[in-house]
């Protein structure tokens, strides 16, 4: 199990939001999970706007992602919080034969980052925040899952499209 988190900027208490990931065979499924927190805002801890729904994932479109998690394949989980630009890639690139395939990603999943690898979330990242500026705005659109290593060619990661578990989302906050 992996965890990371974001606070949601809502009218109701916040949420910190996680990922739990089971493998099953070939199938994985996830799950996403809240706990009521009461955080003191200042200068590094600031709330984040919902993705709205029907958000359509735009290509290319640049944007951030942040963890603990390992800075590379044989290396340890960072002590200072790390983030990384990346952009929303095509669904297209993402179901490529030399990505993903055209069945490994469900509806609920996109890929970003670069084919050329160099720069990506890795173990100890899951649960933690894609942030794109809509309208203005730091919105909270994904959720890091899983990748084929740690910032390979043609393996970017993948992300857990927040958009579907919205209605989730809104009946668990309080």
């Amino acid at each position: 199990m992996s965890t990371g988190g974001f606070l949601l900027h809502t009218f109701y208490p916040l949420l910190r939001v996680f990922l739990l990931q089971e493998e099953e065979e070939d199938e994985q499924q996830f799950h996403v999970s809240s706990m009521t927190l009461h955080p003191q805002f200042g200068k590094y801890v600031q709330p984040l706007c919902l993705v709205p729904p029907g958000w359509n994932y735009p290509s290319y479109l640049n944007c951030t992602v942040a963890g603990w998690g390992s800075l590379g394949p044989e290396l340890g989980h960072s002590k200072v919080l790390q983030s990384a630009a990346l952009p929303i890639l095509p669904d297209s690139t993402c179901r490529a034969d030399y990505v993903y395939g055209p069945t490994r990603l469900t509806e609920g999943m996109y890929c970003a980052g670069y084919m050329e690898g160099g720069i990506d979330t890795c173990q100890g990242d899951s649960g933690g925040p894609m942030v794109c500026v809509v309208d203005g705005r730091h919105t909270v659109v994904g959720i890091t899952s899983w990748g084929h290593g740690c910032a390979r060619a043609n393996k970017p990661g993948v992300y857990t499209k927040l958009t579907k578990y919205l209605s989730w989302v809104y009946s668990n906050m309080r």
